[in-house]
């Protein structure tokens, strides 16, 4: 799971201790601010996302955030993704 903004992480937060529970489910939580602060304060624990933030496919610092998604991806292998968006 996914969620940068305080919108979306308040949806994907209703839902986590469901997947948490589902015992055929292993779920990474993974958040940037202000959705991070968010969910710790809902007590959750997402983990830090660190690539950072961009307004348009070619801005400066895609490479950042497309670099720091994919070692997420390379190293949680998952088979499915649910991000959120507000």
């Amino acid at each position: 799971m996914s969620a940068r903004d305080t919108g979306a992480a308040a949806h994907l937060a209703e839902i986590v201790p469901s997947l948490k529970a589902a015992t055929d489910i292993d779920l990474v939580l993974v958040a940037d601010e202000p959705a991070f602060s968010h969910l710790i304060a809902r007590g959750l624990l997402p983990r830090k996302f660190t690539g950072g933030s961009i307004e348009t496919h070619d801005a400066p610092g895609v490479e950042k955030l497309r670099s720091a998604a994919q070692h997420i991806l390379d190293k949680h292998k998952p088979d499915a993704l649910l991000v959120g968006l507000s």
